[in-house]
């Protein structure tokens, strides 16, 4: 699509560099009164994560404008050094299904049935093959019938050139104006975004207060005014970002420029010195100076890092810089963490110091996976978000109940003084599950691993906020969880349990 209605150096890199998406790409199109703001969601595994925080709420928001989805797949095999190598029909099956399965994951059941257009290119290289995959589409179409609508037929385009793209395109306008009939907020929606639009092009502002929003769209109905911004921010047009109260003007600037170079790490290689990171934390200062100078823009790193955490794409947790009673605000970012084995390394902390007898505790373990295997799963950012949201939960705790919190490659720890709780992200017959393991002190040591009330209500409480969190709008939504009983696995995962 940039190769069309792009700037022209947007479309220069779209032709020349084939087009590589950092991040998320933001573009609006617009035609015969009509506007469609595009996202480009990055195919590269590292920006999965980010992928569930932006998209958008389907099903639930009653401010919602219609979306419809693009899975645009090219049969070439990009990796194989020989050229005009086809990729097998098992290896777009297993794409598309991801895909498919994601949003059926991320969109609640309801009325609403989602609309997949299906884009394969490299038209001028596959003359022979245009049919080979219509049957795995035909299959995928059967299998998620009632969940989502696979528009038939597919397209098959050359991305070089626009006559090809403006057939999809004519396509995108035909099926938007379809699905818009009837929806009087549209209107109000595009009034107000050409006056935002307006705004962006005069001051070059890329994120504004609330108060700055109530002077462009000057209201005395509060309602009114929240429920244009969440409108405009489930149709793309803006980030609105309630707990700090600031609107995202630029929605590309900010996915592309700011998180996709955070997340990727490419821009940053020259600053890398002034970003220490450790386990996926830095010291928050670290994290500002270098975000304000990488994106180059008059936004300040401080307000930048504050977006990324109401996001929950981030958290506070502070550590000792050495310096007895000293400590230093750091940030943890979950998507910043190296694969590695560290679930195998995994540790029982509580009274780790203390040379007891195992019968001394109570242990208790559930799993939780998804009930509908063949069209959910737990998505990549459910985790990253389950642990910046825990751990600003159990470190506000104060007193008694005052934890210590450990977070680390798809784990969570959280110590108290007498009890530990382990929740991982580990896969269980080649699908992603969320094991919770409690040990607590066993006030009966003759009974050993006799369940007490208070070890099964803490478990319970757990699992009731992990549900809790599924269900959130910018969550995983569709999926429902069951609860089971942990496998050996799971348990022999963590040094200790038994």
């Amino acid at each position: 699509m940039r190769s069309i209605y792009g700037r022209k150096r947007d479309r220069a890199r779209a032709l020349f560099t084939g087009g590589r998406t950092q991040g998320i790409e933001v573009q609006a199109i617009e035609k015969d009164g009509i506007r469609v703001s595009l996202w480009d969601m990055a195919g590269q595994q590292e920006f999965h994560a980010f992928h569930d925080c932006m998209f958008p709420d389907i099903g639930t928001s009653s401010y919602q404008l219609p979306s419809m989805f693009m899975f645009v797949w090219s049969p070439m095999d990009s990796k194989n050094t020989k050229k005009g190598v086809v990729k097998n029909e098992k290896n777009f099956q297993a794409s598309f299904r991801y895909w498919l399965r994601f949003l059926a994951s991320k969109s609640r059941q309801s009325n609403i049935t989602l609309k997949v257009i299906v884009v394969l290119t490299r038209a001028d290289q596959m003359a022979t093959l245009s049919h080979a995959f219509t049957a795995p589409i035909a299959s995928l179409r059967s299998d998620f019938k009632g969940v989502i609508d696979i528009i038939d037929p597919p397209f098959h385009v050359d991305a070089r050139k626009k006559d090809s793209m403006r057939v999809v395109a004519s396509h995108i306008f035909e099926i938007a104006k379809h699905m818009l009939q009837g929806i009087q907020v549209y209107k109000i929606c595009t009034d107000i975004n050409k006056l935002l639009s307006e705004h962006l092009k005069n001051t070059n502002e890329g994120i504004i207060t609330w108060e700055t929003f109530g002077k462009i769209y000057p209201t005395s109905d509060k309602a009114k005014l929240e429920a244009v911004a969440l409108c405009l921010n489930e149709s793309g047009n803006i980030i609105y970002i309630n707990g700090i109260r600031h609107i995202v003007l630029n929605p590309n600037w900010f996915c592309n420029k700011v998180m996709g170079s955070l997340i990727h790490f490419s821009n940053f290689e020259a600053s890398r010195s002034t970003i220490p990171l450790q386990d996926g934390c830095t010291p928050r200062h670290s994290l500002e100076d270098c975000l304000q100078s990488v994106v180059k823009s008059k936004v300040k790193g401080s307000l930048l890092v504050d977006l990324m955490e109401a996001m929950h794409l981030c958290c506070k947790v502070t550590i000792s810089n050495g310096v007895p009673n000293s400590l230093v605000d750091h940030i943890f970012i979950p998507t910043l963490l190296a694969d590695g084995g560290t679930i195998e390394k995994l540790q029982w902390r509580s009274l780790a110091t203390r040379k007891v007898d195992d019968d001394t505790f109570v242990y208790m373990g559930r799993r939780l996976e998804c009930e509908d295997k063949d069209h959910t799963f737990l998505t990549p950012g459910l985790f990253p978000r389950v642990q910046v949201i825990f751990n600003k939960a159990f470190q506000s705790l104060e007193g008694e109940y005052k934890a210590n919190v450990m977070l680390g490659k798809d784990f969570i720890s959280i110590c108290f003084p007498n009890k530990e709780i382990i929740v991982v992200f580990c896969q269980a017959n080649a699908e992603h599950v969320i094991g919770v393991l409690v040990r607590a002190n066993n006030p009966n040591n003759n009974q050993r691993h006799t369940p007490t009330t208070s070890v099964d209500m803490e478990l319970k409480c757990i699992i009731n906020a992990l549900v809790t969190i599924c269900a959130q709008p910018t969550s995983i939504q569709g999926v429902k969880l069951i609860e089971c009983h942990p496998a050996g696995l799971l348990i022999l995962s963590v040094n200790g349990a038994k």
